[in-house]
């Protein structure tokens, strides 16, 4: 009797050791997760046309990561991020994630910056067995239909421009829409602009558009200007925006512009000066000073100034928001961590919302898009106001 129960004991425990020992196994053949860290990679640009925006959603990495990882990381894992520069090329871009995959052997991918650089690398990193989460990239083509290793949360350039061109006519009135923008930056705005026109049965009055990066658009903005726009959309990033705006004011021109989502925040303020005041800006989140009494905002304020003694950038908050998501999705994965459990994590994600101003996100395997709603604010007295929901 005593034998058997010593065979049966040992049978029992060869079978937990052998347990643990596939376990182990999974983790050690699941690149950049070890039994106490999660390397995670980020491409963002911190030197372009796009600085003010990824030098913001690096620190937000850095400094996320930090305050995660001093509340125990997730699941008993430290988070470790590392970051490198695309100066929004795909070039530079590319070699990026290549070191990233053969180099750093990350696990995943996070809030990689620019839809070319994005569009580019996609394949290569499926093909690498990875996915990309929350990329600041906001193609519709990346969530719908829903891939199996992507996880979306800002919505389409081309709804938003959708939208902003729907509240300029039934809102505001407008008449003769115009649009502005940057040749290459969304392919698919212009023809979502024409379609809501049509919609209501209207045309653009004017369309002009220009090398992306170039900051010179007096002859564009001019030219709007004689063909008595009403309204004019401005696709852009925060420098080009910037410029034109300065332009207007130059012509004396006080019809409203509307700019996107990539050019709002604080850079526009700082790069427009006065020749901002009274711009809307496209948003996915409130802005900031509608929210700044919340304990969590006053939090990262705090730790924001102690960590980098310089004026806050509300794109942190942006970036934040997708470290968060990405967190969240590690979490619901268990220990057991591969990029299968960290995408079915995500598609248990239900009305998060951690108060940083954003719509409360819900992730399924039919939609993988965290919200397709966002915000149209404006600028008055060097602050950003909201105006509008959608």
């Amino acid at each position: 009797m005593g034998s058997h129960r010593t065979r049966l004991l040992s049978l029992v425990a060869g079978v937990a050791l052998g347990a643990a020992a596939v376990g182990s196994a999974a983790a050690a053949d699941t690149p950049g997760v070890t039994k106490d860290e999660i390397v995670i990679g980020s491409s963002l640009d911190l030197s372009g046309p796009g600085a003010a925006i990824g030098v913001a959603m690096k620190e937000s990495l850095d400094l996320g990561s930090k305050m995660i990882n001093e509340k125990g990381g997730i699941n008993g894992r430290k988070l470790k991020i590392i970051t490198y520069d695309n100066a929004l090329t795909v070039p530079k871009g590319l070699l990026a994630v290549q070191k990233l995959i053969n180099q750093d052997h990350v696990f995943t991918f996070v809030l990689l910056m620019g839809n070319p650089f994005v569009q580019a690398v996609q394949q290569k990193i499926y093909d690498s067995g990875r996915a990309i989460m929350f990329p600041i990239a906001p193609l519709q083509s990346l969530y719908e239909p829903p891939q199996h290793l992507l996880v979306a949360y800002v919505p389409d350039f081309a709804e938003q421009f959708a939208a902003a061109t729907k509240w300029a006519v039934e809102t505001k009135g407008a008449k003769r829409v115009c649009l502005l923008e940057a040749q290459g930056l969304n392919a698919n705005v212009h023809g979502a602009v024409d379609k809501e026109l049509a919609a209501h049965h209207l045309k653009l009055a004017s369309y002009q558009a220009y090398s992306f990066g170039a900051v010179d658009l007096s002859s564009q903005v001019a030219r709007l200007h004689s063909d008595n726009c009403d309204f004019v959309l401005l696709d852009s990033i925060v420098r080009d925006a910037a410029a034109a705006l300065r332009e207007r004011a130059k012509l004396g021109w006080n019809v409203p512009y509307l700019v996107a989502q990539s050019a709002g925040g604080n850079g526009l303020i700082r790069l427009g000066g006065k020749a901002a005041e009274g711009t809307y800006a496209l948003a996915t989140a409130v802005p900031l000073n509608s929210i700044k009494d919340r304990p969590i905002i006053k939090t990262i304020l705090q730790r924001y100034d102690a960590e980098y003694h310089k004026p806050f950038q509300e794109a942190f908050l942006g970036g934040y928001e997708g470290l968060l998501l990405l967190a969240e999705a590690l979490k619901n994965a268990g220990p057991d961590l591969t990029t299968a459990s960290m995408i079915a994590g995500a598609d248990k994600i239900k009305d998060f919302d951690p108060g940083l101003g954003f719509p409360p996100m819900t992730i399924t395997e039919q939609r993988r898009l965290g919200s397709p709603h966002g915000y149209i604010v404006q600028l008055k007295d060097g602050e950003w106001h909201n105006a509008a929901s959608y």
